[in-house]
């Protein structure tokens, strides 16, 4: 009897060891979970309000550009003899030359007129541009719509390496009567969206994606994706 004593308190004392420490468990998984999740939204909430503040900064630089009264009457009446188009041209190859020098990540302005004329800060780029770059889709979306829009990573030259990789946000330019008289591309460099989500802990199987107003990616961090 004293070792069947023995033995039932042992099993009993066990199983309440089991219980307690199950339940302990159980609620410190809980708390951890809570934890890890508090810890990701506020990360992801940080991340985002960095990478609104950084885009802002660049279409705070187009609305700048695509309002400036000489890029208006430029594009608008750049043809007209009756207008001093090169005061125009020099004024707004300036600006545009100060905001790509001065603004951290930017690689490239360009500004193409709606009868294929083009000012940007990229010399090798035509300055008679033909028609073929009003048929791009970074070209046709900012006419469609009324806000500036954030296109996908792409390549400025064929190349996997990133430095070389851009993203585009591009918007419409209106005349005085509200008409579109071009289109105004701002590139800015890939790896400036990279730094900024590379400091978001998702663990080791997590990973953070962008997409734009048109469900279409933006930033991914598998390279292959594009």
């Amino acid at each position: 009897m004293k070792t069947q004593f023995i033995l039932y308190f042992l099993i009993t004392a066990g199983l309440i060891l089991i219980a307690a420490g199950s339940l302990m468990y159980a609620n410190f998984s809980s708390l951890l979970e809570d934890e890890i999740l508090n810890s990701t939204r506020t990360g992801i909430d940080s991340s985002g309000r960095q990478l609104e503040l950084y885009i802002q900064r660049v279409k705070d630089i187009s609305d700048l550009l695509a309002g400036n009264s000489n890029t208006c009457s430029y594009f608008e009446h750049g043809h007209d003899s009756h207008v001093p188009g090169p005061d125009d041209f020099n004024d707004i190859k300036s600006m545009i030359d100060t905001a790509v020098s001065g603004s951290s990540g930017i690689e490239t302005i360009i500004m193409v007129g709606h009868d294929g004329k083009v000012i940007s800060s990229d010399p090798s780029i035509d300055m008679e541009l033909s028609d073929d770059m009003m048929q791009t889709e970074w070209y046709m979306d900012a006419l469609s719509n009324n806000m500036p829009v954030l296109t996908s990573a792409r390549m400025q030259e064929f190349s996997m390496d990133k430095d070389e990789w851009v993203l585009s946000l591009s918007r419409e330019i209106v005349g005085d009567c509200e008409e579109n008289i071009g289109v105004l591309l701002i590139d800015f460099n890939y790896s400036e969206i990279e730094m900024i989500l590379e400091e978001l802990d998702l663990g080791s199987r997590g990973y953070s994606f962008i997409l734009n107003g048109n469900n279409e990616v933006v930033y991914h961090p598998d390279t292959r994706f594009f």
